[in-house]
């Protein structure tokens, strides 16, 4: 009875039509939206970025450094410092720069939150906060390439050590972050398949030897190697307005006495030299339309890869 039934009703007029699911419109609709971006290529090498993001009335202050792990090297004692990249990004928050407190307080006073990582080829520093700390969080970024571990001790250090070993433990020997026996795979992988003078040998967390070999005098170097404008490039976007030359302004206000910084390598060993305001600001003013010629050079090209894969160590 009842399939007679179903079959008497499929021959209605509309029956069929209403099972058929009706077209969708796949065509998108999306509102105009275009990203004012300015980037300024300093004669130091260094690389700061600006996006307009207006979305929020927030900021985010992001700096890269093309150095990682590969970069390790051997500790002022001859032996493996396996992993120090890694721990300077950690040691990296605790610096304190003139009378202000550590960075990772700074950050949380100006309502601001925070993270880093570590890779082979780099290291980044991360930080999101309302827009009127813009200046605030450039300058620690600044402050970072001129001494980006100033403050820190070797309690300090010593105090890390141990936080990146229980994030060793964690990470990959109890496998918080996945299953264990992968992690640790993960972990001893690049030995296996890299020769013994690869610096992708490594691994960028280290082992708990190599950790332990890390003294105050190693981050120091590593720092000062490694944390300078030839390898940064820094992105600050959100709720600004870079019209009439503002981002050029929030630059010199952030790198105001390090104005070195920006400069080609001649240029900043003469001007670090000087201690008299008068001197400092002659040079400043010699060297300007240096500036502005070689920025109307970079405006017109496009940038370049700033790592050379064939120049790693």
């Amino acid at each position: 009875m009842m399939l007679p039934l179903l079959t008497a009703l499929s021959l209605l007029p509309g029956v069929a039509d209403a099972a058929s699911p009706p077209k969708t419109e796949y065509s998108l609709r999306l509102a105009n939206y275009s990203i004012q971006t300015e980037d300024y290529r300093f004669p130091s090498g260094l690389r700061i970025l600006f996006q307009e993001d207006h979305t929020q009335p927030i900021v985010s202050v992001t700096n890269w450094f093309d150095r990682g792990s590969i970069y390790d090297g051997v500790g002022v004692n001859g032996k493996s410092v396996e992993g120090i990249a890694h721990a300077v990004e950690h040691l990296a928050f605790r610096a304190r720069h003139g009378d202000l407190p550590k960075n990772w307080d700074v950050i949380n006073q100006l309502g601001g939150v925070l993270n880093a990582s570590t890779s082979t080829d780099w290291t980044n520093y991360m930080t999101v906060a309302p827009v009127d700390a813009t200046i605030p969080l450039m300058r620690i970024e600044a402050m970072r390439m001129v001494d980006g571990v100033a403050g820190v001790t070797q309690e300090d250090v010593d105090s890390e050590k141990f936080i990146v070993r229980n994030e060793l433990r964690m990470g990959y020997e109890m496998g918080s972050n996945g299953s264990p026996e992968i992690r640790t795979a993960l972990l001893h992988l690049p030995k296996l398949l890299y020769p013994a003078d690869h610096p992708y040998r490594n691994s960028t967390i280290g082992s708990h030897d190599t950790i332990m070999n890390i003294s105050l005098a190693d981050v120091q170097r590593f720092v000062r190697e490694n944390y300078r404008p030839e390898y940064s490039t820094i992105a600050v976007v959100g709720d600004l307005d870079l019209s009439k030359g503002q981002g050029m302004r929030m630059i010199f206000e952030a790198f105001a006495d390090h104005e070195e910084l920006l400069m080609a390598p001649e240029d900043a060993a003469k001007y670090k030299a000087l201690t008299d305001p008068a001197a400092r600001n002659k040079i400043m003013n010699d060297w300007m339309p240096k500036l502005e010629a070689h920025l109307r050079k970079t405006f017109e090209e496009p940038a370049k890869p700033r790592t050379a894969c064939d120049a790693r160590p």
